[in-house]
């Protein structure tokens, strides 16, 4: 549940009930220095995990900022920031809560904090899967996907796999050569290697014609055709093509 105090006719202060419940506004958080507003959070003395602050000027958007994500300052028990857009800006609101994986703060297991699924990825911190796109929310926000659009069928990195199958295999969806090998995740997959591993770049392919997997990707024939032709000409098919391999 949402709790939110009023301090103000245009500042509003919320916190997160239950997860976040030690961390605390209360009447002092909230002072002008030069005309901008300071905003402070207390926490109690055995408080050790780190905070995130979030700042917005509309709930109605709903489109929370994270300002700030510090260590708890364990001598002074409070964190203070000062909001540089509160002068231009006459409406604020902020949050608090905590920046560190617990099962606590994140009881879906997705690997983001509770706070920053309601305030700032907008998703849910009780699915792991807000889109069910098979992706859980953690790893789409680490590899710049969209947690809330199911964007699973896309190519990011134009490598030939999806972005699904790309969770599947273990490769980066933003990466088109995860492994830095010089082939492409999608062609490696295509053609059984591995492209969470550079080692088999150069290692002979399945032909055993002498030729290396890399060199085979550049000749621009699949691993497991049969090169007669050392300059790289004549080709002769050998042994069947490798199917898909599959996740």
């Amino acid at each position: 549940m949402l709790v939110s105090a009023v301090i103000c006719a245009t500042v509003c202060l919320v916190r997160l009930e239950g997860q976040d419940s030690c961390i605390n506004f209360d009447s002092s958080s909230l002072t002008r220095e030069g005309g901008w507003i300071k905003v402070a959070v207390s926490y109690p003395n055995d408080y050790t995990n780190r905070l995130d602050l979030f700042s917005c000027s509309d709930l109605i958007k709903g489109e929370w900022r994270l300002v700030l994500t510090a260590g708890a300052d364990l001598s002074a028990h409070r964190t203070e920031w000062i909001d540089p857009e509160s002068l231009v800006n006459p409406v604020r609101f902020y949050a608090a809560g905590n920046a560190d994986i617990t099962p606590a703060t994140d009881p879906d297991g997705d690997g983001l904090p509770w706070a920053r699924e309601v305030f700032f990825y907008r998703t849910s911190p009780t699915d792991a899967d807000t889109d069910a796109d098979g992706m859980p929310d953690g790893w789409e926000v680490s590899h710049g996907l969209n947690p809330v659009e199911n964007d699973a069928s896309l190519d990011a990195d134009h490598d030939g796999l999806s972005n699904l199958q790309e969770r599947q295999f273990g490769t980066d969806p933003s990466q088109a050569d995860t492994d830095g090998d010089e082939m492409p995740d999608g062609w490696e997959a295509m053609n059984s290697l591995a492209p969470d591993n550079s080692a088999d770049a150069t290692q002979e392919d399945s032909a055993r014609d002498g030729f290396t997997n890399l060199q085979k990707y550049q000749m621009g024939v699949d691993s497991g055709v049969f090169v007669t032709n050392r300059a790289f000409g004549e080709q002769e098919v050998k042994v069947t093509t490798p199917s898909w391999r599959g996740p």
